[in-house]
């Protein structure tokens, strides 16, 4: 119910002629009889009391608890019977279980959901006589589409072992470990300083030893580092001077501050145990001080695996293997290791995507809730090496609503730049991409114009504010339509991949479906694990390069196995992913702010997701510690 309550909007009933507006941050653990606090005279008060002293009022329902308002340094109580609850806008099922099972609830499979759409076809819309009033027929039939399916590209591991994906996936048993490790990063292949941090109450100091023993060997193995140092592994305290951690118990900012000074150097990464349910707030305040205040890299670990109770000397992570595998390559990305290649041909030894230097961008703005005032988060991520294995990111607080990247000049110089020092440095003519990809999300059909007149301009500006001016590279836009509802089905389910009998991964349309004149084709490029997939709709509103469409789409799907978070084709293509992932991050950086109890929310000096986001607010950059900033922090 705490959790609940947070973020309503109110309205007092108590004071006369007027109606004062609040917002809810949560429920009491007392009620209001117990509840106590201190008044302006410096004495302890409750609730009831004040309330009856005061406002003349005795309230009818003393053993219900009370509505927290104002901030967590200055909380302010009320009664729940002096408040009203207007009408509003408020995302439910605010508990990410809860709407994981919601999904797996309501997900249907191909079949039945073909059969629901064409139920729905001959029961209603069929024999609706409007369109035939109008000269209009409607066939009761889905429309038969020409498609292909492409060959999917050759998964490269370290010594030149080889995958190739079945039905979207692959599986890593028997490889002797990922692409490359993060030599640079980690101070020469060696990770001589790391952390584990328990902040769930049931897992405590020997659990984690336990655990640094798996994490350490997997590192090994997976990964190819030389851990040479046993983690250090702390608790959050659960008694002090109160915070974001347990209630009375030590601050979660605090807690990680506690553990970095032990350290000579900053540690090169932090394991932080999350308990199973209610981490949302934990990790958005790991991931804000972590990467904005402290500077250093973390990956939060949920314990749904059974990580207490073992002890040192003999308890087990509870960690499966596919686990360990997958927590494996979000470590080496993070610290700038690269986990795989990819290879269009079917050569026993990797070969370049691209026969010239090749920048590939990713463009997304995340958006506040409906009704919210917030300001909307952009994000820009770009590649770094030649193989697109590598990324770095900018994210800047924007208007409200703003589908524009209004910093997107600023942004894309920097990541250009980095892409330089990262070939050779500026000065080395062969570092300069010769063409840029540039993949954009969150665009619908009625913005096209406005990207090609606003975001492509900026590019061009970007590009030749570097050196004398002269360098312009070619530019390719392609725009990754998610939210549609066109869906395809195989014709014969023996054509289907998966136990749902799906369409196959690497499916593509560009025929029948697709526009008349303009460039454009449906991808689906993962194998659906649940319910029915959802191809992706790719626009290439300009294409500079010249490239066929066999080369766009092949293209495509090629990057789509190179996700670093697992081991299978994604839905869209991994910058564009990259982006999202990044731009959610600029929103949780705010979220924690939001949750400290902050009256204005600032980072980095600059409005995150909750802050003022007005249509005439200015745009402001959220700036990241310099420790994180060029690495996949978001991976």
């Amino acid at each position: 119910a705490h959790a609940a309550f947070k973020g309503i909007k109110i309205e007092l009933t108590h004071f006369p002629g007027s109606r004062r507006k609040k917002t809810c941050r949560g429920l009491t653990k007392l009620p209001a009889n117990r509840q106590m606090f201190r008044d302006d005279t410096g004495r302890d008060i409750s609730v009831l009391d004040y309330f009856q002293r005061h406002h003349q009022k005795r309230l009818k329902y003393p053993e219900l608890p009370c509505v927290i308002c104002g901030t967590s340094a200055k909380p302010v109580y009320f009664p729940l019977e002096v408040c009203h609850v207007p009408a509003q806008r408020r995302q439910l099922l605010q508990d990410s279980n809860a709407s994981a099972e919601m999904i797996r609830v309501t997900a249907a499979g191909p079949d039945n959901r073909k059969r629901d759409i064409q139920s729905q076809m001959q029961n209603y819309v069929c024999k609706d006589k409007t369109p035939k009033d109008y000269g209009l027929e409607i066939k009761p039939s889905m429309v038969k589409v020409r498609a292909r399916v492409l060959k999917p590209p050759r998964v490269f591991y370290s010594k030149d072992q080889f995958l190739d994906p079945m039905g979207g996936a692959w599986n890593l048993r028997g490889q002797t470990g990922l692409r490359e490790a993060p030599s640079k990063a980690s101070g020469d292949n060696e990770l001589s300083q790391w952390a584990i941090i328990s902040f769930d109450r049931f897992v405590h100091r020997d659990d984690c030893y336990d655990l640094g023993r798996t994490l350490k060997q997997k590192m090994e193995q997976f990964i190819g580092i030389r851990v040479t140092a046993e983690p250090m592994c702390e608790t959050l305290e659960q008694g002090g001077g109160g915070g974001r951690g347990y209630p009375g118990g030590e601050n979660i900012e605090d807690c990680l501050k506690r553990v970095v000074r032990k350290f000579r150097a900053k540690p090169q990464i932090i394991f932080c145990v999350l308990p199973k349910f209610d981490n949302k707030h934990i990790y958005n305040s790991i991931k804000e001080c972590a990467e904005i205040e402290i500077g250093v890299r973390t990956q939060c670990i949920m314990n749904k695996y059974g990580l207490g109770g073992g002890g040192r000397g003999g308890g087990r992570s509870g960690l499966n293997d596919q686990t360990l595998a997958n927590i494996m390559q979000k470590v080496n990305a993070k610290l700038g290791g690269i986990n795989m290649l990819v290879s269009p041909g079917q050569e026993l030894r990797p070969s370049q995507l691209f026969s010239k230097a090749t920048i590939i961008f990713g463009g997304d703005v995340s958006h506040a809730s409906p009704g919210s005032q917030a300001s909307s988060i952009a994000a820009l991520v770009g590649n770094t090496n030649r193989s697109c294995t590598q990324y770095v990111a900018r994210l800047s607080a924007q208007a409200n609503r703003k589908e524009m990247i209004d910093d997107l000049k600023s942004m894309a110089r920097e990541i250009m730049i980095e892409y330089f020092n990262a070939n050779g440095g500026a000065s080395n003519p062969e570092s300069r991409p010769e063409r840029v990809l540039f993949y954009r999300d969150g665009v619908s059909e009625s913005q096209f114009q406005a990207v090609l007149s606003d975001e492509l301009p900026c590019l061009r500006q970007a590009f030749q504010s570097l050196g004398d001016g002269s360098y312009n590279p070619t530019i390719t836009y392609i725009v990754a339509q998610k939210r549609h509802n066109t869906r395809l089905f195989v014709s014969n389910p023996q054509d289907g991949e998966g136990r749902n009998k799906d369409v196959p991964a690497g499916t593509v349309v560009d025929t029948d479906i697709c526009h008349a004149q303009e460039y454009d084709f449906y991808l689906q490029s993962h194998s659906g694990i649940q319910g029915t997939t959802r191809p992706v709709h790719y626009h290439v509103l300009k294409d500079e390069n010249g490239f066929t469409p066999d080369a766009i789409q092949n293209l495509t799907f090629a990057l789509c196995h190179l996700y670093c978070r697992c081991t299978r084709s994604v839905s869209l293509v991994p910058p564009v992913y990259y982006a999202h992932l990044a731009a959610g991050r600029g929103a949780q950086y705010d979220m924690a702010q939001v949750m400290r109890g902050s009256d204005t929310s600032s980072v980095g000096g600059s409005s995150g997701g909750g802050g003022a986001g007005k249509d005439d607010a200015p745009t402001r950059r959220i700036k990241l510690h310099d420790n994180v900033l060029n690495g996949m922090f978001f991976a």
